[in-house]
């Protein structure tokens, strides 16, 4: 659910709003994409966002949040007329049937290499979640049945555990935490590499990190470390 109250400036032409306009909303996904964040938990006009010259890099990068934590409910599309949307109850169905097609769309999850998104949240067990399509049916996978290897599932073990650590004892004014934390993700992404490596030839395996989605194609980058978590992708 969006924030939104009558006066509230939209990010695009400046104006105030009212709530009998004609608005879209987005909901909260904490994207660390510059050309989401404005937008992030918030509204604009639906026709400013239409006639913006950065609306198709928009719905995509959009759906790419969407993609990997919300569900088809959230996949913008681009209308013939050029207006911006939400897939409607028919549109969802006709994409989940693989009948719908538009380019501003994400692929469909193979059925061959299934997705595997790979992060922390509370009360984890597990960091992995194994879909087949991007709706919310999904399995969450111990290590082992994925086919992991056992010197590979310890350092997970042992990630998620240090996570859990960092939860229980987190203090937001406190500088070394911040390092922990910062040490913890660091380490995430270095068992993903790992863990591509290991299964990526039978699953598509992607990463969440807080505010930056890490996928297969992201493992060409030149440094070996993260990026800036506020570059465009």
């Amino acid at each position: 659910m969006a924030l939104f109250r009558d006066g509230q400036v939209c990010h695009f032409c400046q104006s105030p709003m009212t709530g009998d306009q004609d608005l879209l909303g987005f909901t909260f996904v904490a994207s660390g994409n510059p050309i989401i964040r404005p937008l992030d938990d918030s509204v604009c006009h639906r026709q400013c966002l239409s006639d913006s010259n950065n609306r198709d890099e928009f719905v995509r990068a959009w759906n790419r949040e969407a993609m990997h934590s919300l569900g088809t409910s959230w996949f913008l599309d681009v209308a013939a007329d050029g207006s911006v949307s939400y897939l409607s109850s028919l549109d969802r169905l006709l994409y989940g049937l693989r009948i719908k097609r538009s380019r501003y769309l994400p692929a469909h999850i193979s059925r061959r290499r299934p997705l595997v998104k790979m992060y922390l949240h509370h009360g984890c067990q597990t960091p992995f979640t194994l879909k087949y399509s991007y709706s919310f049916a999904h399995s969450f996978p111990a290590p082992q049945k994925l086919g992991i290897s056992s010197a590979l599932s310890g350092m997970i073990d042992w990630w998620v555990a240090d996570y859990r650590s960092l939860c229980e004892t987190e203090r937001t004014d406190d500088l070394n935490m911040h390092t922990q934390w910062e040490a913890n993700s660091t380490r995430g992404h270095e068992i993903w590499c790992k863990v591509c490596d290991e299964i990526g030839n039978r699953y598509r395996i992607v990463y969440l990190d807080s505010g930056q989605i890490w996928e297969p194609e992201d493992r060409d980058e030149p440094s070996d470390a993260p990026p800036p978590r506020n570059e465009a992708f």
